[in-house]
């Protein structure tokens, strides 16, 4: 759709997105850290926010580039803006004009705030009125809606039947975010510490649903809807009812083949909110039919993936990927030597070759002690302790032994395999939060107290309470 625009102005703090490689005009924006304003959260409080990073030399902030189109358009008077503080006061004196109570948004006893004044503001609930006093009160506690009558106005809603799902392989896919994403990863993509919890998209299917249609657990899935399709990781989980999908929305071209959920979501909204209706979409599985599964840390990002399916994602002093091809393992590897995509032409390989079981591994070495790159490839989902290869990826190899604990995927036997990260605050593994409930820890705060997983942000705590044998938050 943005293609299509004739003229597309993109203001950013990323230059390589998807969104940016089709804009005319690029303006670099301010970061968040980078921001001086207010900001108001979900509790109607508006608080005071000032920068603690200095913005790039042509980063500017969002009221400047819109004051400065406005000025070319002839509107100078009108946007003659030099702080953020002129605008607020603008902004409150605006909530208050011809309001006299009709509007629940007022803070019009801010309209005469001075820049020392906006400098030292305080956090504040609105509405504050103007010659009201300023406290902190309940919306609508003393009863009333911002209506003619007074009464709340309830919108009668008509439910739209949904298509046709009663076949084996028709499901209602439902869209959404995951904890550690934000958006559609332009910023949080490239943070190894975030991107080791979950590095690729994945469906969630429920394990019933699943068998009948031959989908083993860790197989590619093909999605299809009349308007897109997708292919996606499958994770089997009973959080998700029969005949019910949940696909997160993050993952883009950048990060993976075909992991744009939202291609097969129709474009159907609410004709009274204009809210999308992302939640309700029929689409059609199937079992995608790869041949080969394989797994790849390297130091640079690969510039040619051609299999049926990929991943990528950021790790310490790299890149992983996952990826699925219709070819044999043998010619995956074999392509993958010829391309030199893994190796240095100084490089030393050690390799691991199992033939009959359709398994082949290999690490590259620089200068013997380094690991540059290693590839591991399965014709099933390669069963391998991910978190035990990356945590290598910085280990200084002493001598041949040690480099054969790449390609075995065990890792060393000197670093604790913590399993997948479960707390990336604090990157504690699974692992590592199993041994501690085994150790006689029967609650969240126990695990917590004993490696510190849940501790910091908390929004693992949901995932580490699933691990319990009997679930308990406290």
């Amino acid at each position: 759709a943005i293609a299509k625009c004739p003229f597309v102005v993109v203001s950013d703090v990323a230059v390589n997105t998807d969104t940016a490689q089709l804009a005319n005009v690029l303006l670099p924006a301010n970061a968040w850290s980078e921001k001086d304003g207010t900001v108001t959260n979900s509790e109607r409080r508006i608080s005071r926010q000032t920068a603690f990073r200095t913005a790039p030399t042509n980063a500017r902030p969002d009221w400047w580039a819109i004051a400065k189109v406005a000025q070319k358009m002839g509107y100078k008077d009108a946007f003659a803006y030099t702080s953020p503080s002129e605008i607020f006061a603008e902004y409150a004196a605006l909530s208050g004009f011809q309001n006299k109570g009709s509007r629940d948004f007022d803070i019009s006893a801010h309209m005469s705030i001075t820049p020392k004044e906006y400098d030292s503001l305080k956090p504040f609930q609105w509405p504050q009125v103007e010659r009201e006093s300023k406290q902190n009160k309940r919306f609508f506690a003393d009863g009333g809606f911002y209506t003619q009558d007074g009464k709340a106005k309830l919108v009668a809603v008509a439910v739209e039947a949904n298509q046709d799902a009663s076949s084996t392989n028709t499901f209602t896919l439902n869209t959404g975010r995951i904890r550690d994403q934000w958006h559609t990863m332009t910023r949080t993509g490239v943070s190894a510490r975030l991107s080791a919890h979950i590095g690729e998209p994945f469906i969630e299917i429920n394990p019933l649903d699943a068998q009948k249609l031959n989908i083993k657990r860790a197989g590619i899935v093909d999605v299809h809807s009349v308007y897109g399709s997708a292919k996606l990781r499958a994770l089997l989980t009973d959080r998700v009812a029969p005949k019910e999908t949940f696909v997160p929305m993050h993952w883009t071209n950048m990060f993976a083949s075909s992991g744009r959920v939202n291609a097969t979501v129709h474009a159907k909204h609410d004709p009274v909110s204009g809210q999308p209706a992302l939640k309700s979409q029929t689409v059609m599985l199937a079992a995608s039919p790869m041949k080969t599964y394989g797994f790849m840390l390297t130091r640079h990002k690969p510039d040619q993936l051609e299999y049926d399916y990929w991943a990528i994602a950021r790790v310490k002093l790299g890149w992983k990927m996952e990826f699925a091809s219709n070819s044999s393992p043998v010619r995956v590897l074999n392509t993958l030597v010829e391309q030199k995509q893994l190796s240095q032409p100084d490089a030393e390989v050690v390799r691991y070759n199992d033939a009959h079981a359709s398994v082949y591994r290999a690490g590259w070495f620089v200068h013997n002690n380094r690991l540059e790159s290693a590839v591991f490839l399965a014709a099933t989902p390669v069963p391998l302790s991910r978190q035990a290869i990356v945590s290598i990826f910085d280990h200084d190899f002493k001598d041949n032994h040690e480099r054969l604990a790449v390609v075995s995927g065990a890792g060393l036997s000197s670093r604790e395999d913590v399993g997948a990260i479960i707390c990336s605050c604090m990157q504690v593994g699974a692992k590592t939060i199993q041994r501690s409930i085994d150790s006689g820890c029967s609650t969240v705060q126990q695990v917590g107290d004993s490696c510190g997983a849940g501790t910091q942000c908390g929004t693992c705590r949901s995932d580490i309470c699933r691990m319990l044998p009997v679930a308990e938050l406290a």
